[in-house]
């Protein structure tokens, strides 16, 4: 063994003191002048830190994250030193037993942001949804409706893709002012080959004439309906659009910003891309259900409906109902639990048949 005195820095002052080290075959032992050892240095991990190297004098450092320094100026002790330390000038690597505080580290970074984002944001931005005034969240509804009707124009390269026929309409009309308790709820049937319907902010409802092709009876389209108003009366539309926004969108939907900008420039599209949360997803559907038994229509057509629409693919850049309405699986559970939910029909037999036609045919 190899004993001499040194000066201790421990990195959190400029101050140091002087201790006696103390060599072994395997580290150097510290202790300050009351005999205490304050560290136990192993000889593998030790770096000099003397830029450039000095012959008379090492800077001693035990890692790379460790602040503490001991500087060495006994010959004796430094030769003795040299020699069972042969890697004193070798460039620091990270050392292995660094990297699980590292990875910890960036995998709770990642949790934290994943959980806001997942969680906190939702929450937010429903928030948001609530405090939106009326006129605010109509403006913005019919702002994203024409961008959306231009993004479907372009796609059946025709500027008349809206479909029309007045005794199909009011019965359309009918059936959401029954589920909205007549709070104004206005639709639209849209030539697309595309399955899928979606809400809007301020009560406006898209229905593609693909859904009603696939619908093979009037109280599975009702279901749609009903799904669809359920989200509306949630005001889950504009807490999508603000939760898919960010605080940029929030900031200008509360300013009543929603048609300047490039913040709502390409609100639309990203409407057809965004999709509901299983949450919203499962509450709109639980609402349905009560939606469905109140008026005696059975809900149960709906679930052939979705498996029909779930083999279906996208087309057109468009999503189908399955991808814009995600959870698949445990929706058709809730349904199935539901039992029958009623004996009537939505519409009449005249009513479903001009629903049935009212594109004529889809493009």
């Amino acid at each position: 063994m190899s004993f001499s005195k040194g000066e201790f820095f421990d990195g959190k002052s400029s101050r140091s003191e002087q201790v006696d080290l103390q060599l072994t075959s395997l580290s150097v032992l510290i202790r300050n002048e009351s005999g205490y050892m304050i560290g136990e240095w192993e000889l593998e991990r030790l770096r000099d830190e003397n830029i450039p190297l000095d012959a008379s004098s090492i800077l001693l450092s035990l890692s790379a994250d460790n602040p503490a320094r001991l500087r060495v100026v006994a010959p004796e002790f430094l030769s003795n030193l040299r020699e069972k330390c042969p890697n004193f000038a070798r460039k620091r690597k990270a050392e292995k037993r660094e990297w699980p505080k590292l990875a910890a580290a960036a995998v709770g970074t990642l949790l934290i942001v994943a959980t806001f984002v997942y969680f906190g944001m939702p929450v937010v931005a429903s928030a948001v949804a609530q405090l939106i005034p009326d006129s605010t969240r109509e403006q913005l509804g019919q702002t994203v409706e024409a961008q959306i009707m231009q993004h479907v124009e372009k796609a059946n390269k025709s500027e008349n893709s809206v479909c029309s026929s007045k005794v199909a309409i009011e019965a359309l009309e009918r059936v959401v002012a029954e589920f909205s308790n007549d709070n104004p709820i206005s639709i639209l049937v849209v030539k697309s080959k595309v399955a899928n319907a979606f809400a809007l902010p301020g009560g406006r409802l898209i229905v593609f004439s693909g859904l009603i092709e696939k619908a093979s009876s009037p109280n599975a389209l009702a279901g749609v309906l009903a799904h669809e108003v359920a989200h509306v009366e949630a005001r889950h539309p504009t807490s999508l659009l603000v939760a898919n926004l960010g605080m940029a969108a929030i900031v200008s939907v509360a300013l009543g910003d929603v048609t300047g900008g490039t913040v709502i420039a390409g609100v639309g599209q990203m409407a057809l891309g965004a999709s509901y949360s299983r949450d919203f997803e499962r509450a709109a559907d639980e609402r349905a259900i009560e939606l469905m038994r109140k008026y005696n229509y059975d809900l149960a057509p709906l679930i052939p409906l979705l498996l029909k629409i779930q083999k279906g693919t996208s087309r057109n850049g468009l999503l189908s109902f399955m991808e814009s309405h995600p959870g698949i699986e445990g929706r058709i559970e809730t349904l199935k639990a539901a039992g029958k939910t009623g004996e009537n029909e939505a519409f009449s037999v005249q009513e479903w048949h001009e629903i049935k036609v009212i594109c004529e045919k889809s493009i």
